[in-house]
């Protein structure tokens, strides 16, 4: 029996750092093992992945090169993971708040 007996999805956020990337690993592995011993893994596994478009251009193609990897990797192995990536709406981006709306996020000294 299933500690969690749902077939609810996980989602994990991912945004190519070390704790996102670790998380993400300790889950695939996760689902190997369930994979393994249950001969299914029983739900989908969502990876989204925000741009934020503040990033660096490297990191941003860095970034999209993993998220490719792991959609061919999930293909691969059979894995019921998906890879979404979003990008807010200009009104909702972190500039437009902060420079046009106001909003705070920035210290000044």
């Amino acid at each position: 029996m299933f500690a969690d007996s749902s077939n609810r999805p996980w989602i994990i956020g991912f945004s190519g750092g070390k704790d996102s990337t670790v998380m993400l690993q300790l889950v695939w592995k996760a689902l190997e093992k369930a994979k393994n011993f249950h001969g299914f893994v029983g739900r989908d596994v969502y990876v989204v992945s925000n741009d934020t478009m503040i990033e660096n251009p490297i990191i941003v193609e860095y970034v999209n090169r993993v998220l490719d990897k792991i959609e061919q990797a999930a293909v691969e192995q059979d894995m019921p993971i998906r890879v979404v990536r979003t990008i807010p709406k200009l009104e909702d981006s972190l500039w437009v708040n902060m420079i046009g709306k106001g909003f705070p996020g920035t210290i000044v000294f």
